[in-house]
């Protein structure tokens, strides 16, 4: 099965990660960028952005650049991700720019980094095992 970006965006669309806007822009092998427009709706009970956004934006970055390798398949699941938040946002587009560091027979490694403008929000390390 092919990875085409409607059908990323389509799967996108029904799940968590369409509740908080996010949509694919690129999605190659090992390789994915999505965004996310802040609303009000996305913020935490302290007027900020929650962190749950960024992090769902870097988890679903990686998965969707790891599906693009494995020809649609989703037979992998998320080992850990570390997120670090460098600043608060609360308002703007925030884009997230993922790739895949290494993948090896049963692990894959990644990288997202989180902007808003010219300024990075948040980064993420990742790894998922393949089963």
């Amino acid at each position: 099965m092919e990875v085409s970006l409607e059908v990323v965006n389509q799967l996108v669309a029904s799940s968590l990660p369409g509740t908080q806007g996010i949509v694919f822009e690129k999605v190659e092998p090992g390789e994915s960028i999505c965004t996310a427009t802040v609303t009000t709706a996305l913020h935490n009970a302290g007027g900020i952005l929650h962190g749950g956004v960024p992090y769902t934006m870097a988890d679903t970055g990686m998965a969707m650049a790891l599906i693009a390798t494995l020809d649609g398949a989703f037979n992998f699941s998320t080992i850990e991700i570390k997120m670090s938040y460098f600043r608060p946002v609360v308002d703007g587009t925030l884009v997230c720019h993922t790739r895949m560091l290494k993948k090896g027979k049963r692990i894959a490694f990644f990288e997202s980094m989180i902007t808003e403008g010219e300024v990075e929000v948040a980064h993420a390390t990742g790894s998922y095992c393949l089963l």
